[in-house]
């Protein structure tokens, strides 16, 4: 009973320290080229030609149907718009040269 005392304890510490101030843990940084699309309901994902998707709906300025290199870390613990890919915050991105098709 006291080691579970204990481990609850140490998990409110943990937690209570990456809640501190409205910090949480960043997750890691990712890079990708490709294409963005809509989805329903405000749902805008990036998938590279190769590899997962990302929900990228929080992406601002939103760029024109050119393909992107798009740079942004994942948001730990979040579900998106998109439901189920990881999410990006702090996303930049740049034109590449490259094309989309048409939104849509």
């Amino acid at each position: 009973m006291l080691r579970l005392a204990i481990l609850v304890l140490a998990m409110a510490v943990v937690i209570q320290d990456a809640s501190a101030n409205g910090r949480r843990p960043k997750g890691p940084p990712v890079e990708i080229t490709g294409c963005i699309s809509r989805g329903v309901e405000g749902c805008i994902s990036i998938s590279p030609f190769l590899g997962r998707g990302y929900d990228v709906s929080s992406i601002n300025p939103l760029p024109a149907r050119r393909e992107i290199t798009l740079n942004g870390t994942i948001k730990t613990g979040a579900v998106g718009r998109c439901m189920g890919p990881p999410v990006l915050e702090n996303i930049s991105w740049r034109y590449t040269g490259g094309s989309c098709s048409p939104f849509p």
